[in-house]
């Protein structure tokens, strides 16, 4: 990879980790159009990084009061995780081979697409009866189980946490704002599982590019936080939904 193929790959990461849009499937077939047959660990560990610091300095002043208040909203985030740790350790290895297959990450965009598509249904629905800000504790276990089956590519992580809190009745920022603290355990946990995979050395060359990737996948993943938000507010999610059917499609005809 050079470095012109690392800067689009961390604003690819940046733009896809929080947009609804799957960052791992987008990463696999942009790789695949570069001719990157060979995984890049170290270089995911890094764009993943940057994607997670961009995370926490948006909602730092949340995660100031989640850890303060050690009140309910936590207890759920905690217990919301439990499944993609529990399905990360058990099929993982089963999971890492379909980031080989194109074809399947353009059909699982394609179930993403369905998925928002529902919330966007639910969204029209529940604007009558008002909005639930905050989701149970079975709503807090169904968005947790939603972020495990994410770790299929093509699946937005982002996507099916805030389509499935919509779904539930949460309002859409309310549901946004969930998805996002719930990333930071499953983004550091991720980042720790490659680690330990990597046993390359990282030459001097390779670590500027990291350190570039993570600061690029940063900034433009922070950007992107900031228009989702809004996107959500005005009731656009929609037009994702559209994108990933689109995107599915062409995948399973160009692939």
């Amino acid at each position: 990879m050079n470095i012109g193929q690392a800067i689009i790959s961390a604003m690819v990461q940046g733009l896809t980790e929080f947009f609804p849009i799957s960052s791992t499937g987008h990463l696999v077939l942009l790789h695949k159009l570069f001719g990157i047959a060979e995984p890049q660990l170290e270089f995911d560990v890094a764009l993943h990084l940057g994607t997670l610091m961009a995370v926490v300095i948006y909602f730092w002043q949340d995660i100031v009061t989640l850890l303060t208040e050690r009140g309910r909203k936590l207890r759920f985030i905690i217990i919301a995780t439990v499944p993609i740790v529990v399905t990360g350790l058990a099929v993982r290895n089963a999971v890492e081979s379909l980031f080989a297959m194109p074809k399947v990450v353009s059909a699982m965009l394609i179930v993403t697409a369905a998925w928002l598509g529902l919330a966007s249904l639910a969204r029209l629905y529940y604007g009558k009866k008002g909005h639930k800000k905050s989701p149970t504790l079975l709503g807090s276990i169904l968005i947790g189980m939603a972020q495990a089956v994410a770790i299929i590519p093509g699946i937005s992580r982002s996507g099916a946490t805030i389509a499935t809190g919509m779904i539930l009745g949460m309002k859409g920022e309310d549901a946004f704002g969930f998805s996002c603290l719930l990333s930071i355990p499953a983004i550091a946990g991720a980042s720790l599982l490659k680690l330990r995979h990597i046993t390359a050395e990282i030459h001097g060359h390779d670590m500027v590019m990291f350190i570039i990737g993570a600061l690029v996948a940063g900034l433009v993943g922070y950007i992107t936080l900031k228009l989702l938000v809004r996107i959500i507010r005005n009731n656009e999610l929609y037009f994702f939904a559209i994108y990933c059917l689109a995107a599915g499609l062409v995948g399973l005809f160009v692939f």
